[in-house]
C-alpha cells in the first residue's frame, strides 16, 4: 500500500459531507495519533481492502479525510475519520 504525505484537497466540498454523513465500519491501522489510516472498510455488507491511499488530508475541524481506491474493484472513494464522535463516514 503507498501513502501519500498530506495535502490540500482536490476539492473541498465539505458543507455536502456533514450534511450527509453516511457511517461505515473501517478498520484502520492504529499508530500514536489512534485510528491513524484506513485498511479496509465494509459498506452494503461488502468488505473493501484499500489499496492505495491517493490523498489525506485534515479540516479545520478535525476531520480526517482519505481518497482511497479499493482493491477488489478499483473504486475510488473519499472517506473521513470525525475525531469528535470516533467514527468513520463516507462521502
Amino acid at each position: 500500500m503507498s501513502i501519500l504525505p498530506l495535502k490540500a484537497p482536490p476539492e473541498n466540498n465539505l458543507i455536502k459531507v456533514k450534511q450527509e454523513r453516511n457511517k461505515i465500519e473501517v478498520q484502520a491501522y492504529a499508530g500514536y495519533r489512534g485510528a491513524e489510516r484506513p485498511v479496509s472498510f465494509c459498506m452494503n455488507n461488502k468488505q473493501f481492502d484499500i489499496a492505495e491511499i491517493l490523498s489525506a488530508w485534515i479540516e479545520p475541524g478535525g476531520e480526517r479525510f482519505f481518497r482511497v481506491r479499493a482493491q477488489q474493484d478499483g473504486a475510488v472513494m473519499t472517506i473521513y475519520y470525525d475525531e469528535t464522535v470516533k467514527e468513520w463516514f463516507k462521502c
